[in-house]
């Protein structure tokens, strides 16, 4: 008795099992021959073997699975543009900044030297006296504020020039390998159309689809060509050659017109002249320069002037109010350095004994262009509201 009713419980729960179960799992009738039907149709078999050689099919033709890691390259060369513009903005505020800071600088030194004339030649009241001694001490703490300010906004710009120089050089990079991906896709174009399975898959597809596509560049990709170009076209780079001397390498510059051979270092943050060459370029660091201590190669400190060079350029890339160190004239056997003040307005490169200098074209095309100036070595350097003029 127990045996049977055990078996009917055994037997009644396999039943209640598949009276459940199968509603839950099987399939619609006829959905298998459906699905085998859709795999079967020749469009359908066709399609999966071209995507196997890597190829996409649209109502407008064939074209690379591939290209659409072009969409992305675009993107990011777009974005480092943006950085790019910003940095360069940042730099060129910068440099103002500086400059206006050692004109600034210029005319409070002259105003200096114009009171204490006064204040020497002993016909002054004792009032003009007083007022005299106390604009030379107003003047004084002036100049030693703006030594301050001079030193912040150095620092500043070393860190602005490295940001600007690591943008441009990522935009560069990255238009270079675009260039590679474009030629590495057209050569996949290539390939392909003379891969014979490839040709067999595509008269499948063209029969199935009643089309006439042909392997071949799309439209596309040829669109994303003459955008690369036109990126191409804003990044001028040049070769220029150097000369290897011991551990330096020297390359021609011209500063204001005038050649001059000197060594190539990144590590100096400024142009750096000895006194002599600095007269020859028609630079008057007396009149017009800044002082300022400078370390030369021995290590040791010495008083020089700092200016700003109406020109230098190396090959076909100028630039313009390029900050200068100027040493003095007992330092007739240091280097004339090629530093940061003009290497940090392009991307440099250094290969073998060539100098590779890039720079983008339109990379300040977002800036405010700078004012024309006269010769830094030649102006009368600007009155400040701040400034005392003694002989008004």
């Amino acid at each position: 008795m127990a045996g049977s009713l055990r078996s009917g419980v055994f037997s009644a729960a396999l039943f209640g099992t598949a009276f459940f179960t199968s509603p839950t799992w099987a399939a619609p009738p006829g959905a298998d021959k459906e699905e085998k039907a859709k795999a079967a149709t020749p469009e359908s078999a066709a399609r999966t073997k071209l995507s196997e050689k890597g190829l996409h099919v649209s109502r407008s033709g064939l074209s690379l699975v591939d290209e659409k890691e072009l969409a992305k390259a675009f993107a990011e060369a777009l974005a480092l543009k943006r950085k790019l513009v910003a940095a360069a903005k940042e730099q060129q505020a910068g440099e103002q900044e500086i400059e206006d800071l050692q004109a600034n600088m210029h005319q409070r030194l002259q105003n200096s030297v114009e009171m204490n004339a006064q204040l020497a030649n002993g016909r002054n009241s004792a009032v003009e006296h007083n007022q005299l001694a106390g604009a030379v001490n107003a003047n004084n703490s002036t100049i030693k504020l703006l030594e301050q300010e001079q030193e912040r906004a150095k620092k500043e710009i070393d860190g602005v020039r490295k940001k600007a120089n690591a943008a441009r050089e990522g935009y560069v990079q990255q238009v270079a390998e675009i260039r590679t991906l474009v030629e590495r896709l057209s050569q996949r174009y290539a390939t392909l159309k003379a891969d014979a399975d490839a040709q067999s898959a595509l008269a499948e597809w063209n029969a199935a689809a009643n089309t006439k596509f042909e392997i071949k560049p799309s439209s596309y990709f040829l669109n994303s060509v003459k955008k690369l170009e036109s990126l191409e076209k804003t990044v001028i780079s040049e070769k220029i050659p150097l000369r290897r001397e011991g551990n330096s390498y020297y390359v021609t510059a011209t500063i204001n017109g005038k050649p001059q051979e000197m060594i190539l270092d990144t590590g100096a943050s400024s142009v750096v002249l000895p006194y002599s060459v600095a007269i020859e370029c028609g630079v008057k660091p007396d009149d017009s320069g800044v002082p300022m201590i400078a370390t030369i190669a021995d290590g040791s400190k010495v008083k020089g002037k700092r200016v700003l060079l109406d020109s230098v350029r190396v090959g076909k890339f100028p630039a313009e109010h390029v900050e200068a160190d100027v040493l003095p004239p007992e330092a007739k056997n240091a280097p004339l350095l090629l530093g940061m003040t003009f290497l940090s307005k392009f991307n440099v490169s250094i290969n073998g004994t060539e100098l590779v200098l890039s720079k983008i074209e339109s990379e300040h095309s977002a800036t405010k262009p700078k004012k024309t100036r006269t010769s830094k070595s030649t102006r009368k350097p600007r009155k400040t509201d701040t400034g005392a003029d003694p002989a008004g």
